[in-house]
Protein backbone atom coordinates (compact mmCIF):
# COMPACT_ATOMS: atom_id res chain seq x y z
CA UNK A 1 0.00 0.00 0.00
CA UNK A 2 1.73 3.64 -0.90
CA UNK A 3 -0.79 5.49 0.58
CA UNK A 4 -0.05 7.23 3.82
CA UNK A 5 -1.13 9.40 6.62
CA UNK A 6 1.01 12.47 7.39
CA UNK A 7 0.99 15.01 10.20
CA UNK A 8 1.60 18.33 9.37
CA UNK A 9 1.88 21.34 10.91
CA UNK A 10 1.46 24.41 8.89
CA UNK A 11 4.85 27.38 9.37
CA UNK A 12 3.20 29.87 7.11
CA UNK A 13 4.82 31.26 3.79
CA UNK A 14 8.34 31.57 2.99
CA UNK A 15 10.34 32.24 0.11
CA UNK A 16 13.19 29.57 -0.67
CA UNK A 17 14.79 28.57 -4.14
CA UNK A 18 13.98 25.04 -5.37
CA UNK A 19 15.11 23.14 -8.62
CA UNK A 20 15.27 25.84 -11.91
CA UNK A 21 13.62 28.73 -9.43
CA UNK A 22 16.04 31.97 -10.75
CA UNK A 23 14.75 33.91 -7.57
CA UNK A 24 12.96 33.27 -4.03
CA UNK A 25 9.64 31.64 -4.62
CA UNK A 26 6.39 32.40 -2.18
CA UNK A 27 5.92 28.32 -0.75
CA UNK A 28 3.51 27.42 2.02
CA UNK A 29 6.22 25.61 4.37
CA UNK A 30 5.11 22.86 6.46
CA UNK A 31 6.73 20.81 9.71
CA UNK A 32 5.96 17.02 9.55
CA UNK A 33 5.49 15.44 12.89
CA UNK A 34 5.41 12.03 12.63
CA UNK A 35 7.23 10.09 9.48
CA UNK A 36 8.49 7.27 11.65
CA UNK A 37 6.32 5.10 9.88
CA UNK A 38 7.72 5.74 6.16
CA UNK A 39 9.93 3.45 4.94
CA UNK A 40 13.66 5.01 4.25
CA UNK A 41 13.62 5.33 0.60
CA UNK A 42 11.28 7.92 0.23
CA UNK A 43 13.99 10.54 2.14
CA UNK A 44 17.35 11.86 1.47
CA UNK A 45 19.23 11.26 4.44
CA UNK A 46 18.27 7.91 6.31
CA UNK A 47 19.69 9.37 9.78
CA UNK A 48 16.99 8.78 12.46
CA UNK A 49 17.96 9.60 16.32
CA UNK A 50 17.04 7.41 19.08
CA UNK A 51 13.23 8.44 19.16
CA UNK A 52 12.83 7.27 15.40
CA UNK A 53 12.56 10.93 14.50
CA UNK A 54 13.90 12.53 11.49
CA UNK A 55 13.38 16.32 10.55
CA UNK A 56 11.01 17.17 7.15
CA UNK A 57 9.52 20.28 5.78
CA UNK A 58 6.67 20.07 3.02
CA UNK A 59 6.99 23.14 0.73
CA UNK A 60 3.80 23.86 -1.75
CA UNK A 61 4.30 26.82 -4.56
CA UNK A 62 1.70 29.26 -3.31
CA UNK A 63 0.89 29.65 -7.14
CA UNK A 64 0.07 25.84 -7.32
CA UNK A 65 -2.00 26.31 -4.07
CA UNK A 66 -4.03 29.46 -5.93
CA UNK A 67 -4.93 26.74 -8.76
CA UNK A 68 -6.68 24.91 -5.49
CA UNK A 69 -8.20 27.75 -4.23
CA UNK A 70 -6.64 26.32 -0.81
CA UNK A 71 -6.86 28.99 2.05
CA UNK A 72 -4.42 27.38 4.69
CA UNK A 73 -5.26 28.60 8.84
CA UNK A 74 -2.41 29.07 11.17
CA UNK A 75 -2.14 27.30 14.36
CA UNK A 76 -3.37 24.28 12.65
CA UNK A 77 -2.09 20.41 12.49
CA UNK A 78 -2.81 18.99 8.85
CA UNK A 79 -3.70 15.67 7.54
CA UNK A 80 -2.19 14.36 4.51
CA UNK A 81 -3.66 11.64 2.73
CA UNK A 82 -0.37 11.48 0.30
CA UNK A 83 0.83 8.47 -2.21
CA UNK A 84 4.36 8.17 -2.29
CA UNK A 85 7.03 5.36 -4.26
CA UNK A 86 4.67 4.99 -7.39
CA UNK A 87 5.29 6.97 -11.31
CA UNK A 88 5.31 11.09 -10.47
CA UNK A 89 4.91 11.11 -7.06
CA UNK A 90 7.26 13.36 -4.84
CA UNK A 91 9.32 11.92 -1.82
CA UNK A 92 11.17 13.85 0.93
CA UNK A 93 14.27 13.98 -0.89
CA UNK A 94 15.41 17.08 -1.26
CA UNK A 95 18.82 17.97 0.28
CA UNK A 96 18.14 21.17 2.25
CA UNK A 97 20.68 24.11 0.58
CA UNK A 98 22.17 24.66 4.23
CA UNK A 99 25.33 22.34 4.98
CA UNK A 100 24.85 22.81 9.10
CA UNK A 101 21.49 21.10 8.34
CA UNK A 102 22.08 18.02 6.12
CA UNK A 103 19.56 15.81 8.25
CA UNK A 104 16.79 17.85 7.09
CA UNK A 105 14.89 16.40 4.20
CA UNK A 106 12.47 18.23 2.31
CA UNK A 107 9.46 17.47 0.05
CA UNK A 108 8.82 20.65 -2.84
CA UNK A 109 5.74 19.89 -4.40
CA UNK A 110 5.31 23.01 -7.74
CA UNK A 111 3.95 21.25 -10.52
CA UNK A 112 0.28 20.25 -10.78
CA UNK A 113 0.63 16.78 -11.70
CA UNK A 114 3.20 15.81 -9.52
CA UNK A 115 0.46 17.78 -6.72
CA UNK A 116 -2.62 15.46 -8.17
CA UNK A 117 -0.34 11.84 -7.75
CA UNK A 118 1.06 12.67 -4.35
CA UNK A 119 -1.40 14.69 -2.16
CA UNK A 120 -4.87 12.66 -2.16
CA UNK A 121 -6.53 14.54 0.63
CA UNK A 122 -5.95 17.63 3.02
CA UNK A 123 -8.01 17.71 6.62
CA UNK A 124 -7.38 18.86 9.82
CA UNK A 125 -5.32 15.57 12.29
CA UNK A 126 -8.16 13.79 14.29
CA UNK A 127 -10.84 14.65 11.91
CA UNK A 128 -12.29 12.31 9.15
CA UNK A 129 -13.75 15.18 7.51
CA UNK A 130 -11.07 16.17 4.08
CA UNK A 131 -11.55 19.71 2.62
CA UNK A 132 -9.50 18.74 -0.21
CA UNK A 133 -9.68 15.47 -2.13
CA UNK A 134 -8.52 14.44 -5.53
CA UNK A 135 -11.76 12.62 -6.23
CA UNK A 136 -13.56 15.68 -5.70
CA UNK A 137 -11.46 17.44 -8.07
CA UNK A 138 -12.48 14.10 -11.30
CA UNK A 139 -15.79 13.56 -12.00
CA UNK A 140 -17.33 10.06 -10.62
CA UNK A 141 -16.63 6.97 -12.80
CA UNK A 142 -20.81 6.59 -13.15
CA UNK A 143 -20.68 10.16 -14.42
CA UNK A 144 -17.91 9.27 -17.10
CA UNK A 145 -19.80 6.38 -18.30
CA UNK A 146 -23.18 8.17 -18.78
CA UNK A 147 -20.83 10.88 -20.99
CA UNK A 148 -19.51 8.01 -22.82
CA UNK A 149 -23.01 6.55 -23.16
CA UNK A 150 -24.34 9.50 -24.17
CA UNK A 151 -21.39 10.47 -26.87
CA UNK A 152 -22.41 6.69 -27.96
CA UNK A 153 -25.53 7.38 -28.77
CA UNK A 154 -25.46 10.75 -30.08
CA UNK A 155 -22.46 9.18 -32.76
CA UNK A 156 -25.15 6.36 -33.49
CA UNK A 157 -28.06 9.35 -34.03
CA UNK A 158 -25.59 10.42 -36.61
CA UNK A 159 -25.35 7.56 -38.89
CA UNK A 160 -28.68 7.30 -38.72
CA UNK A 161 -29.44 10.15 -39.56
CA UNK A 162 -27.04 10.27 -42.42
CA UNK A 163 -28.13 6.47 -43.37
CA UNK A 164 -31.72 7.88 -44.04
CA UNK A 165 -30.39 11.01 -46.26
CA UNK A 166 -27.87 8.90 -48.27
CA UNK A 167 -30.08 5.97 -48.72
CA UNK A 168 -32.93 7.60 -50.71
CA UNK A 169 -30.13 9.51 -52.54
CA UNK A 170 -28.77 6.08 -53.78
CA UNK A 171 -32.12 4.65 -54.44
CA UNK A 172 -32.59 7.94 -56.98
CA UNK A 173 -29.08 6.87 -58.64
CA UNK A 174 -29.70 3.37 -59.20
CA UNK A 175 -32.91 3.80 -60.72
CA UNK A 176 -31.18 6.69 -62.73
CA UNK A 177 -28.67 4.06 -63.52
CA UNK A 178 -30.89 1.30 -64.68
CA UNK A 179 -33.15 3.60 -66.63
CA UNK A 180 -30.17 4.52 -68.90
CA UNK A 181 -29.20 0.93 -69.17
CA UNK A 182 -32.46 -0.22 -69.88
CA UNK A 183 -33.04 2.75 -72.94
CA UNK A 184 -29.40 2.01 -74.37
CA UNK A 185 -30.16 -1.23 -74.78
CA UNK A 186 -33.63 -0.42 -76.17
CA UNK A 187 -31.81 1.69 -78.94
CA UNK A 188 -29.41 -0.85 -79.87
Amino acid sequence: MSDFKIKCWYLGERENKFFKDKENQVYHKFSVVDVGDLPDKFFYSSWRDELNHRDCWLWVSKELIKKFDINWEGDKTYCFLMRLGEYKTASFNIKDKFPNREKVNNMVLKTKEYWENTVQKIGFWGSENYFYEVDKKQKNPSQKQDNNNQSQSENRNFWVKAAWICLPILFFFFCLFLLVKWINKRQK
